[in-house]
């Protein structure tokens, strides 16, 4: 079980949740948040959004009643599943993170790593908003640059001309447009609907160079060349 430390409102339907007792992540992990009381039969998948000092951090958005229960929860404990999943290839050099709407979540824990495994490293980011940004301020702390785009295509803003590892996470379309213009080192983070979290039902599986892979066990990070984007992507 996880304490709930404080579960902030960031912005529209969008919270911050903080919680004691979860071991740390690696980043592009996420935890399974299961509904107290029997409330919803299938937890919640919640990218972890940084993890220090025993306090873990989710991102999430109020998209259905799993979600619009947590977001009401101000304390309290929550019973949680992970980490799980296979998180993002640290990769030396130089890096771009990209991330669109809530696809900014497993960035910052992942940014900050990079930043710690490799103190001069060149770091940009590029965060896409629909409407408002929120949080861009805890990416400005080991980004050299930051790149911030409201209701536009943040693709459009990257350079992906450059000897760099790129790291995408958001909506699909845009994971897309980035696989499809990058030429190099690219890992994406996949976003499925999950049952199980471990691989067992079989419900997230994404079309691959190598076969069905399953979102939760064996990504969500995968390469970007390796995915099958045209197959229900």
């Amino acid at each position: 079980m996880a304490q709930i430390v404080s579960n902030e409102r960031i912005a529209q339907d969008v919270f911050l949740l903080t919680l004691n007792g979860v071991p740390d992540a690696h980043p592009g992990q996420f935890l399974q948040v299961h509904i107290p009381d029997g409330a919803m039969l299938l937890p919640r998948p919640i990218s972890v959004f940084d993890c220090a000092n025993g306090f873990t951090r989710l991102l999430y958005r109020v998209v259905g009643k799993g979600t619009e229960y947590i977001s009401h929860m101000t304390g309290g404990e929550l019973c949680i599943t992970g980490p799980l999943g296979n998180g993002f290839p640290l990769d030396g050099g130089s890096a771009v993170l990209i991330g669109g709407g809530l696809g900014i979540a497993p960035l910052r824990l992942l940014g900050r790593e990079l930043r710690r495994m490799e103190p001069d490293r060149s770091i940009t980011v590029a965060l896409g908003f629909g409407a408002e940004e929120f949080l861009t301020d805890e990416y400005r702390e080991f980004a050299d640059d930051v790149i911030v785009d409201i209701g536009g295509f943040i693709t459009d803003r990257v350079d992906f001309a450059r000897n760099a590892t790129y790291y995408v996470c958001g909506p699909t379309p845009m994971m897309r447009t980035a696989a499809a213009r990058g030429a190099g080192r690219m890992y994406v983070s996949l976003e499925r609907r999950m049952a199980c979290g471990v691989g067992a039902c079989l419900a997230c599986s994404v079309a691959t160079r190598e076969g069905n892979r399953r979102v939760c066990r064996d990504g969500p990070v995968f390469d970007a060349r390796d995915v099958l984007w045209e197959v229900g992507i």
